[in-house]
This record gives structure tokens, sequence and C-alpha cells, in this order.
């Protein structure tokens, strides 16, 4: 609420860094490399302001680091379950955190003061007083260290964090860890959530539907082993039924994990996981 300008960008701008775990962004000269921007570089184009059934909402669409696109609509959490659901399950919605809301309302006037209220034209800085410079001189002010990129490093460990504690009291806890392979897609399932905190994308593979068609088509094949055996089990007594047993229960096994394994590949196409595990990721957790 600061009526001094800096000031109110500078908050603004520490308040998105710190909840969309975005890019504090660099100058340059875009006649010779790529128009990417982060959160202190965005343009009065790359912001809209708007509402809906929940509330006023902030849409970002812009060029981040490597080119990769950001789409994001922050918004406030619905309080119908299922569509709040569908919005987790949708890479480009964030809700704002629990706690959060009357800080959001006042970074949505600021927005709206800084974008469509103001005088500016489409092109021109959204944080016109701030640059990335002189936010980490702020930061460095008050922590020795501290820097826009530490506030994306906590958020993306701190959300790895809560994803793998929901392990805990889950309902489908045994299913989870039933195999290392399901054990594999929760820590995944759990990985992938930092993956779209940070917008860590990569263009899907040339080969991913070829891959997925293999995948099938082996499915298909241990599907009819397992009818045959089944089949050949009712024909069979004593020993031998308890052999064929076996062969069955292994083979259920096999077609469980390749079933994991397709859908792990089928959620983790489009995104980068080895960027957070390597970068992000606090090693302790």
């Amino acid at each position: 609420k600061d009526r001094d300008a800096l000031t109110m960008q500078q908050n603004t701008a520490l308040w998105l860094i710190d909840n969309l775990a975005i890019r504090a962004g660099n100058e340059k000269d875009t006649s010779e490399e790529a128009d990417t921007v982060g959160c202190c570089s965005m343009r009065v184009e790359h912001i809209t302001i708007g509402t809906d059934e929940d509330g006023p909402t902030i849409f970002f669409n812009f060029l981040g680091k490597d080119s990769i696109e950001y789409k994001n609509l922050l918004k406030l959490r619905p309080d119908d379950d299922d569509r709040a659901l569908a919005g987790e399950e949708d890479p480009c919605v964030s809700f704002v955190r629990d706690g959060e809301q009357p800080n959001f309302q006042q970074v949505v006037k600021n927005m709206s003061k800084l974008t469509k209220e103001s005088k500016k034209s489409k092109t021109d800085d959204v944080f016109d007083k701030l640059d990335t410079a002189s936010l980490n001189k702020y930061l460095k002010d008050l922590m020795p260290g501290l820097t826009a990129k530490v506030f994306r490093t906590y958020n993306a460990s701190y959300t790895l964090d809560q994803e793998l504690h929901k392990l805990d009291d889950h309902p489908l806890q045994k299913e989870f860890l039933r195999t290392e392979t399901t054990q594999l897609k929760f820590y995944n399932d759990a990985n992938y959530q930092v993956a779209i905190l940070c917008n860590h994308s990569r263009a899907v593979s040339k080969t991913f539907d070829a891959q997925m068609e293999k995948m099938d088509e082996k499915k298909k094949e241990i599907e009819k082993e397992l009818k045959e055996l089944k089949k050949e089990k009712k024909s069979k007594d004593g020993s031998s039924k308890d052999a064929v047993k076996k062969k069955i229960t292994t083979l259920e096994q096999r077609l469980h994990n390749h079933e994991t394994q397709k859908q792990i590949k089928q959620k983790l196409a489009g995104v980068a996981l080895s960027t957070s595990k390597v970068n992000y990721l606090d090693p302790r957790i």
C-alpha cells in the first residue's frame, strides 16, 4: 500500500516472485537476443487484469528463460471442490495461497494501477522504477546472501516437501507403496508440481506417439498371455495349477508396472523434471 512508487513496485514484485516462483528477469538487447522476460522486465502487454466467479484474476503471458512460454492465471481458490481440483490439475492456473488473500487483493490493485489505469503503452515496463539489480540490492540489505532466486529455490523445495507429506495420510498410500514403480510415480507426481511451479517445460519428443503405440502393443501382448494362462489354469490341478497361479501373479504385476510406466511417460511428456531435481530441490528432503 506504500505511497512511494518504488517501494510499492518493490513489494508487489517480491510478492509475485515469492508466490509464483517466477524469475526476477534481466534486461537484454532484444535486437540480439530472444525477447524473454521475468518479473522485473514484464511489460503491460504481458498482464491482463480480470475477474471470474471467484473474484479478481491476473493473467500472465510472456516468454521466460530459454524462450519457454509462461501462461498462468492467478486467482482465488474456488469453494467448490470439483472446480478446485480441476484448477489444481491445470498447469496454467495458480491458486492464491491460504492466508494470502488480502495481500492478493492489494497486488491486484497495484498491478491495475501499473497497467490499465496508467497512461503506459502496452510496450512499457510494468515495474518502470525497478530492475533486478536494485531488487537484489534491497534484499541483500535485509539479509546477506538473499536474492530473488532464493525465493524460487525455497518455494520449489517447499512444494516438493508438501507434496511428499501427502503420502502420510493418503487414502491410496498402500497402492503408492506397492512397488518401486508406483513409488517412483508418486515421487514424479510430486516433482511434477515443482516443475509446473517453476515452468520447467520441454518440447515433446517427436517419437512420443510411436513410443506410446509400442507401449500399447506391449500391453496387448501381456493381456493376451494373461488370458491364455487363466484359461490354462482351469485345466490344471495340484502343483501344476499352483505353478500357473504363480505365473499369473507375476504377469499381473508386470501389467500393473507397465501401465504405471505409461502413465508416468504421458504425464511428463512436456515437463523437464531433471532441472528441478538438479538445481532447485534441497537434497535433505
